[in-house]
């Protein structure tokens, strides 16, 4: 996929990062200029404040649908009159799962399992690839490859997700069950953001 292939007012995510520091903006498409060059409105951006996006890594993220996001590397933002300008070559690729981004969750769910009955679970954490759940009942019986669905809400939003369990670890008197998703929400994105803005507010307060 391309980047000119994304429809203008499709949202995308920016992933700025340098050195060991990294930030996450939301953003939309405006206009497609060519394979590899868009205008960009950046959200939650006061108009009369200019960006400058120097001496730094830019990554673009878009999610469409239900399927795992497609990201572009190496990509480069220049301010112009009125707007910015993002480019971005060649074809993206789907997020590598193993460098997804995990954000705690501690918010109790519904799962539904091989016996098709919904029972009441912690949801541990999450990311783009994977999450885990805990059974403080000791309830549960879930073994490796084993296909799951949960659902629950937080930071205002509602998740669903199917998993398949990969690992069955015992915790602090808790059994642990980490899960690769096989079926990604389009809000899960957005979520996970809110959730990195919070956590990097806590460290820097």
């Amino acid at each position: 996929m391309k980047l000119s292939e994304i429809k203008p007012g499709e949202n995308i995510i920016l992933v700025i990062s340098k050195d060991t520091k990294r930030l996450q903006m939301e953003a939309h498409i405006a206009e497609n200029h060519s394979e590899v060059s868009s205008s960009i409105v950046l959200h939650n951006q006061a108009e009369n404040k200019r960006l400058v996006f120097d001496n730094v890594d830019i990554s673009v993220q878009y999610q469409n649908g239900d399927t795992l996001p497609i990201q572009w590397n190496s990509a480069t933002i220049t301010s112009v009159p009125g707007k910015y300008e993002l480019r971005a070559k060649g074809e993206g690729k789907p997020v590598n799962r193993r460098n997804c981004f995990r954000v705690g969750v501690s918010a109790e769910g519904t799962m539904i399992g091989k016996d098709h009955q919904p029972k009441n679970v912690t949801i541990r954490d999450v990311s783009l690839s994977g999450f885990s759940i805990t059974d403080k009942f000791g309830t549960l019986d879930i073994k490796p490859n084993d296909l799951i669905k949960i659902e629950f809400e937080d930071e205002e939003t509602k998740i669903k997700l199917e998993g398949r369990a990969v690992r069955v670890a015992e915790q602090d008197n808790k059994t642990i069950y980490g899960f690769v998703i096989t079926s990604i929400c389009s809000n899960l994105s957005p979520y996970i953001m809110v959730k990195q803005r919070k956590m990097s507010k806590t460290r820097n307060s």
